[in-house]
């Protein structure tokens, strides 16, 4: 099949090859009455070209289902890398528990991180400067709000607010410092939560907004000196709220009270400071938006063909520019909304099935766009990119944290020979692929030897070797490195019973 590229090329041929078609038969200068033929062929060549490049254009997006396994993309969150790799935190429903999806290794890879008890639900996900995952999550079980990084090279949990039913709606955001900052929704009073470990300790802020029942579709984003901007809905008056620490005390402020608006609100900081707003109108099934870059703050409508807004996610692109994700429930498709153009345009991204609930967008370095969400028909997470270099080579390889070699013992008879697997693990959690791993005996070379000197790792992550005993009896050490990773086995060699 061709791809875009040949597509627009051999389009652009046949419209060239057309307009000489329509001048060929005209003298080679021309009189008044031709000049006007040759301008109107000249104007209907041009916007039939536009037409085809923007035929050619459509559709641009690539769709991927990420995991089938079980009922994954429930509550799902994305953001994008430095490096341009995505990393994905979702519940599966059918097990109940935390996944996490990313291409970091150049491929798409799915592991589940937490499974103790039912948990993962009102997910949200960012990633640090070092490429460290930071996720926010609830546990259904006990009714708790919790956290999981990979920050030190493995997977840790912690419990950051165990009071009553406390920790749904959760938004995260990482600081320049590396701290986390996590808002949320605590049920039993209705308030709207805050909690950081910018300290080194999590410290829970509990009166960001204690007035009426809100806090429900909370959202967060921090500045570059560490303040922190959520927007939430107010369930009570059916209101978009905003509540900033900038100051250094909480403050509170009603943003839009037109009709029942602010469920499914996501909220997002240009490089300017200027926060931008996505959210849903209630009253009228309409997608809208509120920005306060002109100083003061604005709200418009942004979509209201049919019933659309729920499930929106925004991020911001570095022209500065928005992107917004969000759930078509008229037609039950993925749409997204952007004004990069200067005027806001509208796309069904996913139209297949009933795809496009709990949508989540995030936007690289390069302005690439990236949509995952639910597809609530066939159960399983998906994926939208409009950029065209997705199947660049990969990024490079991730930093390796670990060499595993087991078990550290082997016994060998005389003349045995075995294989032994070594494995090298990324600071990710994730194998290290086609890295050199130097095998060496280090003592008791008469009683063994091993091959080959030097192997790089599989897709897996693993490297063989086969060590041989001697004639000779014996203990003697092989050891396995990669760079200044080390791992030892000793070898004991035994005399050939009978």
């Amino acid at each position: 099949m061709e791809n875009k590229h040949m597509q627009k090329k051999r389009l652009g041929v046949a419209v060239l090859r057309r307009k000489n078609l329509l001048f060929s038969h005209l003298p080679s200068t021309p009189s008044t009455g031709e000049i006007g033929i040759r301008f109107c062929c000249a104007m209907i060549c041009a916007i039939f070209f536009s037409l085809i490049v923007m035929i050619s254009q459509a559709g641009a997006w690539d769709i991927l289902t990420l995991d089938s396994n079980g009922d994954p993309g429930e509550f799902a969150a994305i953001t994008t890398g430095t490096s341009g790799a995505s990393y994905i935190s979702h519940y599966d429903d059918a097990y109940g528990t935390l996944k996490y999806t990313t291409n970091v290794s150049g491929t798409w890879t799915t592991i589940t991180l937490d499974s103790n008890g039912n948990v993962g639900r009102y997910t949200s996900i960012d990633v640090g400067t070092s490429g460290a995952s930071y996720i926010s999550y609830y546990d259904f079980t006990n009714e708790d709000l919790k956290y999981a990084t990979n920050v030190s090279g493995t997977w840790k949990y912690t419990l950051v607010n165990s009071h009553n039913k406390v920790g749904r709606f959760s938004g995260i955001k990482v600081g320049t410092s590396g701290a986390a900052y996590i808002s949320y929704y605590y049920d039993t009073a209705g308030d709207l939560r805050y909690a950081t470990n910018v300290s080194g300790s999590w410290e829970i802020t509990t009166d960001v907004d204690t007035a009426g029942n809100v806090g429900q579709y909370a959202s967060i984003v921090v500045g570059t000196s560490g303040a922190s901007h959520i927007s939430y809905y107010d369930v009570t008056n059916g209101n978009l709220k905003c509540a900033t620490n900038v100051s250094g005390a909480w403050t509170t402020e009603t943003l839009d009270s037109d009709g029942d608006v602010g469920q499914y609100t996501s909220i997002a900081m240009g490089t300017s400071g200027a926060l931008y707003i996505s959210y849903y109108d209630v009253t009228h099934g309409d997608l809208k938006y509120a920005t306060n870059v002109s100083g003061t703050w604005t709200t418009e409508t942004l979509d209201s063909d049919g019933d659309v807004g729920q499930y929106t996610s925004i991020a911001m692109g570095t022209s500065g520019a928005s992107y917004i994700s969000y759930y078509d429930v008229t037609h039950g498709d993925l749409k997204c909304a952007t004004n990069i153009s200067g005027t806001w345009t509208f796309e069904a991204v996913d139209s297949d099935n009933k795809v496009g609930i709990n949508s989540s967008i995030s936007v690289g370095l390069s302005g690439d766009v990236h949509i995952c969400c639910h597809d609530d028909t066939d159960h399983t997470l998906k994926y939208a990119s409009n950029f065209e270099a997705y199947e660049a080579p990969p990024p490079p390889p991730c930093k390796v944290k670990k060499l595993n070699v087991k078990p550290k013992s082997l016994k060998l008879s005389q003349g045995e020979d075995a294989g032994k697997t070594v494995t090298l693990t990324c600071k990710d959690g994730f194998p290290s692929v086609n890295q050199p791993v130097k095998a060496k005996v280090m003592s008791g070379k008469k009683c063994v030897s091993v091959s080959p000197a030097e192997v790089s790792t599989n897709e897996d992550g693993q490297a063989t070797f086969t060590i041989t005993a001697t004639n000779k009896t014996g203990t003697a050490v092989v050891r396995f490195k990669h760079k200044n990773l080390v791992g030892d086995v000793t070898v004991k060699v035994k005399k050939v019973s009978g």
